[in-house]
This record gives C-alpha cells, sequence and structure tokens, in this order.
C-alpha cells in the first residue's frame, strides 16, 4: 500500500514534489473511497488518486520518476562496474545538473511500514536508507552516504554484504540477489505489488501482455468475459486464448530490418505470439485484428487492472481516458473503490485530462490532485483539498474547467489566420 511518494530533480520537476494517499480525515463524504490501515494508527488511505493538468504540465514526468525509481530497484545489481546510471535532472538552468536527483517512498507491506530514501548521479548512489517503522519505533536497516554505511541490523552480514554492492548499484537491489532476508518485503513490494503503465507508445506490448497473462490464467477467462458483457461491448465472451512460439522464418517479412533479422538467425532466436478469440453476434473474431482500438485498450488496462485488485497492490496508470468513453474510465475508478469489488485494498493512481469524472459523484477533494508549471518552468503538484479547501459540495468538475484549481491551459484568445496572410501567402 502506498502512503506517500516524493521526488526532486527529475525532468521538469526541480524542487521536491509530494503524492500523498493519505485520506484528509475532515472530508467525510465517499467513505468507500478510503480504507483503514492499521500500521498508521490514526491515518486512512486513499484507494484511488487522480492528477490533472495542462498538456506539457509535467504530471506524467511523476509517473516517468516513479517508473524509473522502480526499474533502478528491480535492476541495479545487474550494473557493471564502471556503468553509468540514467541521469535526468532539471534542465533550465545549470545548478540542478550537479545535484542529484531524489526519490523517497513510503509504504506498507505484509504488515510492515517502510520508508526507502534514494538519491543518485550519473556516476553513484549518493544516499541510500530504508527504515522498518514498529510500534512507533524506527529501526534503520541500512543507511548508506557513498561507500559509508550504517546498520541497526544484521551488521556482520550487512557489512560484508556492503563490500559487494558497486557505487552505481542500489544496495536494496543487490542484498536482495545476494538473499538478505530482512529486506525482502520491501524489496517485493516493488516487485510483485506495483504496476506502472501506460501510455500510447505502450499500448501494443501492454496488449500482449495482458493475453499472456490471461494464457497463464485462465481460470481468470469467466471473470474477463464477464466484464466485456458487463461493460456493453457486444462481446458475448472469450473463446480462445493462445500463445504460440514462433522461429524466425515464421516472422511476416519486413517485420524487422534486414541486419537484425540476419543477427537474430545466427543466434536462432525464438518469439511468441499471443492471440485472443472473441465472440461477437455468434461469430468468432481475433481482438488483436477485427477489435476496435477502444476494445483493444480497455482489455489491455483490464488485465493489469485485474491483476492489481486480486493481489491487493498498485497501479500507476497515465491518462487513463485514451480511446475510452468516460463511462468506462469511471467504471475502473468504481471498481477499486467499491469494497466488494477490491477486498484487498489495492489502489489506483492517474493522469487524466477529463473533467467529467470530477462531477460524477466519484472523487473526494483529497483524491484530486493538480500538476501545473511555474513561470520558471518547474512542475509543481498539490492537492485541491489542501491547496483551495472547496466545500464537500462544491461542483468540482465546473470548478476545475472555470480555472479555479489551476490545471488547465492558459489559452490566449485571437485569430489565428488573419486576413493580411491570406492576401500575401499563397498555399499550392
Amino acid at each position: 500500500m502506498l502512503i506517500e511518494f516524493k521526488v526532486k530533480n527529475f525532468k521538469s520537476i526541480k524542487n521536491q514534489a509530494v503524492l500523498s494517499m493519505v485520506a484528509n480525515n475532515s472530508d467525510n463524504i465517499f467513505e468507500n473511497n478510503i480504507f483503514e490501515v492499521k500500521e498508521l494508527a490514526k491515518d486512512r488511505l486513499l484507494k484511488t488518486t487522480s492528477i490533472y493538468g495542462a498538456n506539457a504540465s509535467g504530471k506524467t514526468n511523476l509517473f516517468k520518476a516513479f517508473h524509473f525509481f522502480h526499474q533502478l530497484v528491480l535492476k541495479s545489481h545487474g550494473h557493471q562496474k564502471g556503468a553509468l546510471i540514467t541521469f535526468s535532472p532539471f534542465k533550465i538552468g545549470n545548478k540542478m545538473k550537479a545535484e542529484p536527483t531524489e526519490f523517497e517512498v513510503s509504504f506498507v507491506n505484509e504488515g510492515t511500514l517502510f520508508n526507502y530514501k534514494v538519491s543518485y548521479t550519473t556516476k553513484e548512489i549518493v544516499y541510500e536508507c530504508l527504515k522498518e517503522l514498529k510500534n512507533k519505533k524506527e529501526i534503520i536497516i541500512f543507511l548508506r552516504n557513498k561507500d559509508t554505511y550504517q546498520f541497526d541490523v544484521d551488521r556482520k552480514i550487512q557489512t560484508d554484504l556492503s563490500s559487494r554492492t558497486l557505487e552505481n548499484m542500489l544496495y536494496l537491489s543487490k542484498a536482495t540477489q545476494e538473499r538478505y532476508s530482512r529486506i525482502t518485503k520491501a524489496f517485493l513490494w516493488f516487485e510483485k505489488n506495483l504496476q506502472i503503465g501506460t501510455n500510447e507508445l505502450m499500448e501494443d506490448s501492454l496488449l500482449q501482455s495482458t493475453i499472456d497473462y490471461l494464457h497463464k490464467h485462465k481460470e481468470l477467462i469467466p471473470l474477463f468475459s464477464k466484464e466485456l458483457r458487463q461493460i456493453d461491448l457486444g462481446i458475448e465472451k472469450i473463446m480462445n486464448v493462445e500463445v504460440k512460439e514462433l522461429g524466425v522464418d515464421q516472422l511476416p517479412e519486413n517485420m524487422l530490418p534486414k541486419e537484425i533479422m540476419e543477427m537474430i538467425t545466427q543466434q536462432n532466436k525464438k518469439f511468441t505470439t499471443a492471440r485472443l478469440t472473441l465472440l461477437q453476434n455468434g461469430q468468432a473474431f481475433d481482438l488483436q485484428t477485427d477489435a476496435s482500438d477502444g476494445t483493444k485498450r480497455y482489455f489491455s488496462i483490464l488485465g493489469p487492472v485485474i491483476d492489481t485488485i486480486l493481489k491487493g497492490g498498485m497501479i500507476f496508470i497515465d491518462e487513463l481516458e485514451i480511446r475510452l468513453h468516460p463511462m468506462l474510465c469511471s467504471r475502473l475508478i468504481r471498481l477499486f473503490q467499491d469494497p466488494e469489488e477490491n477486498k484487498k485494498n489495492a489502489q489506483l493512481v492517474f493522469t487524466t485530462h477529463n473533467a467529467q469524472l470530477l462531477g460524477d459523484d466519484l472523487l473526494r477533494r483529497d483524491q484530486v490532485w493538480i500538476a501545473e508549471k511555474n513561470k520558471q518552468g518547474e512542475t509543481e503538484i498539490y492537492s485541491i483539498g489542501e491547496e483551495f479547501k472547496p466545500r464537500n459540495d462544491k461542483n468540482l468538475e465546473k470548478g476545475y474547467l472555470a480555472g479555479e484549481f489551476g490545471g488547465i491551459p492558459k489559452i490566449k484568445e485571437g485569430r489565428l489566420i488573419k486576413d493580411e496572410f491570406l492576401q500575401t501567402k499563397k498555399i499550392s
């Protein structure tokens, strides 16, 4: 369960940006949208959070930050000595280029409350700390300042592990690879409970991965079929899910450049292709080739959404509304907010431009966040509940579109194509 994420000096985010899933206790509406966590005492958490903002406001950079952090945790143990870490600091001016990027996340996994913080440059991990908070006590599992370490537990074992951790590796990643069990819960939250997607560039791969997921979990086919029937796509059921392994000679012509085809032929690589057949109006049809873009989009998202809900995990979805009717977006959000559907308190964070979701009696004030760039080109994010404190009965949709909360484009009125232009320019 995500409690809070912080990021500093990453792409358009210069100063620390904080996304909190902690519910505002003064809000007493939509109680199904929040849940209690025994590890947090008085605080309750949000099941869903939305992030609004104009184009180029930097809201997607918050997701990119979490995605990069996620991948660094999962993969940095494989870094070779001297390999550079991808580094994307705030680039306006020169000051931040010399400063490290910082990530920090607080979360609960398997009954334990953790805080994990990392800062890094292109050459090294500058700082890394994992804390376990139990019974109001803070235990430093490890604290690292460059190559100097501090441990509150298992000092001998961890000193040995730290000596084998390169300057460009996260200790959490390396120690997990070396099977140090004390940090397994923290690592598994990143590995098993966290999904980050999707944007338009990932749609094809997401569709394939959802079909693969359904092939591995065929017991879920009736569940997927039921949902596709319920949302009025005209689909009766999923008939068949098939995954095939293909050799290079079976791939479509011109699928890959000639040089790459020759290279993979020499390596005798195999490729996996997944196909899904649906029944509609008594006729079988192929999801990938015959279905509408909207149907493919909803099905693609449905895979990670159902997986997240069944596991009680956490998912980020960028631009939730791409190719989807507003009512389908609302449907996905309600799956998380319905306590009968979401019994394990899975969480969803999504970016959107769809203001209609604000007027559907769907979101509380503390579930609506805004990303906006200031005059210096820096992305700032804030909760409208904290920043503006609108009344519970305030129409958030009208307020947002009227610019009361920020996060909308500032469009200058004026005629674009003037008569003088038409008289002097000839377009052939």
